[in-house]
């Protein structure tokens, strides 16, 4: 790679080993700062294989192509709308969240994100509002149901639930090719470089088992519904990928030589959720429709 300063508007296309794309880019472009390059990427001007990339630490493959756009407006936030309180009571609050969105504060999205903006159109109790609990989360581009704990009790039980495997959790899903019935159950991995992968070594990493079923065959691409065991980082993308039938619009863990038909991000929904009330034990659940832009791709794929 070559190396140019300061940092300019380009096209590169990636050579040597994978990397994060903050050392990539400081490789390219010599005489920019850490800090530039991670300001750069995380206000959206660096996309990666025509998708734009706000984590510094993503990383980027020999073949990969890099766009650094500086006049590049930063990308929107997504806004919820009036309907994306599906059930709140005391203890907890279960909601619709849009494709796009991040469920909770983290270093590159420190507002706007689901829960602040749920937690904003929930009644005040007392003088403060109480921070919602994380319970579950989902990928930024995945849309669908999840639930928030409106207290600690709440929070410790909804946990403990997940720790036993009793919430239901489904999920619907694009994928690459013709896949079929099938239970993946390995453990997951964060290597150094902060991309995630698959091990059968059992006293590595986390344990991850995914079920698999056919919905429907589509052009060049199944449609699939997931059940889930365990709720790992990634879990069903990396399950899928290394299947070989990677979630249409992945570009982080799709393998190349794979014929993906294209989408508008990662096709993935959690379209059912099921668990007991922490305090109550009433059974709960719920169940939300594929949104536009996935209904979108299927009907594509029909013809």
């Amino acid at each position: 790679m070559s190396a140019s300063s300061p940092l300019t508007d380009g096209e590169h296309t990636v050579v040597g080993d994978p990397r994060p794309l903050d050392r990539t880019l400081r490789q390219l472009y010599a005489g920019a700062s850490w800090a530039a390059v991670r300001r750069a990427i995380r206000s959206g001007k660096v996309s990666v294989d025509d998708a734009v990339v706000r984590d510094p630490r993503q990383p980027v493959e020999a073949g990969s192509r890099i766009c650094l756009r500086m006049a590049a407006a930063r990308q929107a936030r997504v806004a919820v709308g009036d309907d994306v309180i599906v059930h709140v009571d005391p203890q907890v609050v279960v909601v619709r969240k849009p494709a796009g969105l991040v469920c909770v504060p983290d270093e590159h999205w420190r507002s706007g994100t689901l829960a602040q903006q749920v937690q904003a159109r929930l009644p005040r109790r007392g003088r403060r509002s109480v921070p919602l609990g994380v319970v579950q989360r989902l990928d930024r581009e995945t849309s669908g149901l999840l639930v928030f704990a409106r207290t600690r009790e709440a929070r410790l039980a909804l946990k403990q639930q997940l720790q036993r495997r009793a919430v239901d959790r489904h999920y619907l899903g694009l994928v690459a090719g013709k896949a079929v019935r099938a239970t993946y159950r390995s453990h997951l991995t964060e290597h150094p470089n902060g991309k995630r992968g698959s091990t059968n070594k059992r006293n590595v990493g986390k344990p991850a088992c995914t079920h698999v079923a056919v919905v429907e065959r589509l052009t060049d691409a199944t449609l699939i519904r997931c059940e889930l065991e365990t709720g790992r980082t990634h879990q069903v993308r990396i399950h899928l990928s290394e299947a070989g039938h990677p979630v249409l619009g992945d570009r982080r863990y799709a393998r190349r030589g794979i014929l993906s038909p294209p989408a508008p991000r990662v096709m993935l929904h959690a379209a059912s959720l099921g668990f007991e009330h922490p305090i109550t034990g009433q059974p709960l659940r719920f169940e939300e429709p594929m949104p536009a832009d996935m209904v979108a791709v299927i009907e594509g794929l029909r013809r």
